[in-house]
């Protein structure tokens, strides 16, 4: 399996592959050439991480060999690798921090499933999907499916009343893409965006999809299964922790960073009401940047509350060492308190 970014030819591999595929029949031949050569020839690039790096030096490089660059080509398939995504998963992907998944089509009835790229760690898992398709599909759903790893039930998704779930799956919630891509030689693009509070450290994910809808009507049942290696780097991940300044109002908390969330779990000794809605919780970091809060969680007990928050932020953005959060209560209280990365 390709395992990108990880050996001396990944990185030229992988765009090799995309210059050379179907989908660009539009790029002259020639251009095409002049980037094989060029980005085959620039060893500098196996030891650059950051993407947007990479690029601007295969377009700077491809523009003095050629004086022809289809640059708009090269960002699009560096920004472009997951339909359904945050802009802290976009951050860690152009750091390095994803896989694309070298594997064929799994076909059954005349259809193809394949995972294209993959990001993974304690919060999130966004697997790219391509399906292979007939002229007259251009609506495809995964409608009855699950993914395992060795152990666990990390997704199931069945559509009908009286299936009984041995286990809950890890996945807590889940985001389609909105508007999946339809490519050339009918194959259609998305992503799908899984969170959860912690997926676990493993080698393989099994993925087996029992029923497809087409067309938003059309219920195709067959047997796809997929099996995915997945790169040491998400088993070798480790989350950045952070500790909050005093606040009398804190009793217990967990605040940590991950390669694509930020999540905040507090609880504290005031109880919180309507006022909060109104006045959402946000994040600053020492630039004054802001970040609206994910809140997905809130309770109030007999004496106390619980809040989870998540936040769109990537280990690999800059300026992650202090953060200054505040939270409205209610009228009379707003708490303020600063992380600081440990």
């Amino acid at each position: 399996m390709n395992q990108m970014y990880n050996s001396n030819n990944d990185i030229s591999i992988r765009l090799q592959e995309y210059f050379k595929n179907d989908f660009n029949d539009e790029i002259p031949f020639s251009t095409k050439k002049a980037i094989e050569n060029t980005y085959l020839k620039i060893e500098i690039l196996n030891k650059i991480r950051n993407i947007k790096r990479i690029a601007a030096i295969i377009i700077c490089a491809i523009t003095v060999t050629s004086g022809v660059v289809f640059a708009d080509n090269i960002v699009k398939y560096i920004s472009s690798i997951f339909t359904s995504t945050t802009e802290s998963i976009d951050i860690a992907t152009q750091n390095g921090y994803v896989q694309n998944v070298n594997m064929d089509f799994v076909y059954d009835k005349d259809i193809g499933i394949k995972v294209d790229n993959v990001i993974m760690d304690e919060s999130k898992l966004d697997i790219s999907y391509l399906y292979k398709v007939n002229d007259d599909v251009d609506k495809f759903e995964l409608y009855e499916y699950t993914i395992k790893d060795n152990d666990n039930y990390i997704w199931y998704r069945f559509n009908y009343e009286n299936y009984i779930y041995e286990n809950p799956p890890i996945i807590t919630g889940m985001h389609n893409s909105t508007n999946p891509i339809r490519l050339e030689n009918n194959i259609i693009k998305e992503s799908i965006l899984y969170s959860s509070n912690e997926f676990p450290k493993c080698k393989k994910l099994f993925i087996e999809v029992d029923k497809i809808r087409l067309n938003n009507q059309d219920i195709v049942e067959g047997n796809w299964k997929i099996e995915v290696n997945l790169d040491d780097k998400f088993n070798e991940r480790e989350k950045i922790i952070y500790e909050p300044s005093y606040n009398e109002h804190i009793i217990n908390s967990e605040i940590y960073l991950t390669e694509t969330t930020l999540k905040v779990s507090l609880e504290l000794d005031e109880l919180y009401d309507d006022f909060i809605i109104s006045n959402p919780p946000f994040l600053e970091n020492n630039l004054k940047k802001q970040y609206s809060s994910q809140l997905y969680n809130r309770e109030n007990l007999e004496k106390t509350s619980i809040f989870n928050f998540e936040f769109e932020i990537s280990k690999y953005d800059e300026n992650i060492d202090t953060f200054y959060l505040t939270i409205p209560i209610n009228e009379e209280v707003i708490i303020r308190i600063e992380l600081n990365k440990k």
